[in-house]
């Protein structure tokens, strides 16, 4: 099996602390996405929920991101907001289509 190339990080809120954390992820992100060699990084949001997506060819970036001090600080801004255990999502399915329009095939863990 493939090593995942995304990270999906599952943060429950507090009631009521949507529009807080809404205005920090708005400020944006701790450090340059790019500085760690990161991909792509999102941000979703549902009413209970903030969901994040990270994007990183190898585990050495996801590494040095979850080292990283800006990360660290950024999440402790979070932490009167957060309502429960932080969880990793598993990637179950994947699906993608190359840059040449073609499909890139489908992924299943």
């Amino acid at each position: 099996m493939r090593e995942p190339r995304q990270i999906v990080i599952v943060v429950p809120l507090k009631p009521g602390s949507r529009t807080w954390v809404h205005g920090l992820v708005e400020l944006g992100p701790p450090c340059d996405p790019e500085d760690p060699g990161l991909e792509r990084h999102q941000v979703f949001f549902t009413d209970q929920e903030a969901v994040f997506v990270f994007d990183a060819p190898d585990q050495s970036v996801r590494d040095r991101l979850a080292k990283s001090p800006a990360v660290r600080w950024a999440a402790a801004a979070w932490r009167d907001y957060i309502g429960g255990p932080t969880r990793l999502a598993d990637v179950v399915y994947s699906w993608a289509r190359n840059l040449s329009g073609e499909e890139a095939g489908r992924q299943r863990a």
